[in-house]
């Protein structure tokens, strides 16, 4: 019984954030061509992590808890932290990296 309600529970609080998803989600669609399902391939190529880490960053300024943005991805909360905290780090220093998140940036 317990653990029927503590699923319940986590049911809940992805769904209360199911709008900035979706958000999210046409922002890199309409970007990139990816939903929420290729991102959740187990893939370590560079294109899809660099969706990843911005999808999660997209979702993260939308005010998005980590721990529920993994759970949307398929990934454990502290990938998706990794993901952010090497966000400006890669902006930095990836050229193609900094090319995907500026075109997100001027996405209106």
């Amino acid at each position: 019984m317990r653990q029927e309600k503590d699923e319940f529970i986590e049911e809940l609080k992805v769904k209360v954030y199911d709008k900035q998803f979706n958000e999210a989600e046409q922002i890199i669609f309409d970007k990139f061509g990816y939903n929420i399902e290729m991102l959740k391939i187990p893939s370590h190529s560079q294109r899809i992590v660099y969706i990843r880490m911005i999808f999660s960053y997209i979702c993260v300024r939308k005010g998005i808890p980590i721990t529920i943005i993994g759970k949307k991805l398929g990934k454990t909360h502290s990938s998706i932290s990794v993901y952010i905290s090497n966000f400006d780090v890669y902006y930095k220093s990836d050229k193609l990296f900094k090319i995907l998140v500026d075109s997100i940036n001027n996405y209106n």
